[in-house]
Parts: structure tokens; sequence; C-alpha cells
């Protein structure tokens, strides 16, 4: 989904999203989960804190709040 919505086609060429992974961490004990994404972006682009609440904003509209990840780190290689 993220990839999608930030290809080339769909956003500015700096915000391109290769491909993502997220995946669940247990907090609290094992009582509550937080979710942290993983996303690819094309060689020499950088997660800026304006694309990780774009990213967070996607998930949010076409997800849920509880989907909205916790953490964004952010690969180029």
């Amino acid at each position: 989904m993220i990839e999608q919505c930030f290809a080339a086609a769909a956003t500015h060429a700096a915000h391109r999203v290769v491909d993502c992974l997220a995946v669940g961490q247990s907090v609290a004990g094992g009582t509550d989960e937080r979710v942290i994404l993983f996303v690819k972006l094309l060689e020499g682009q950088v997660l800026t804190q304006e694309l990780e609440k774009r990213i967070k904003t996607e998930v949010r509209a076409r997800r849920s709040p509880r989907h909205v990840p916790a953490r964004v780190s952010a690969h180029n290689k």
C-alpha cells in the first residue's frame, strides 16, 4: 500500500518508496504491540519528517489509527 501511495507517478520524486515491511513489536510485557515500518527508498533519497508524517497519515486514512507505525525506519541500499 505505502509503496503505491508514494510511487514516482503518485508524488514528488524525492518521496519515492520502493518497498516496505511492517512488523509488530511486543511491548508492555507482551500485553500490547507497536508497529515498526521499514521503508526502502530510492538510492540517494532520505526519510524526512515531512515524508514520515505523510506515510503515517496515509496509513491512518487507509487502515486505522492502530496500524499507524510507532517508528519508521528508512534504507536505500
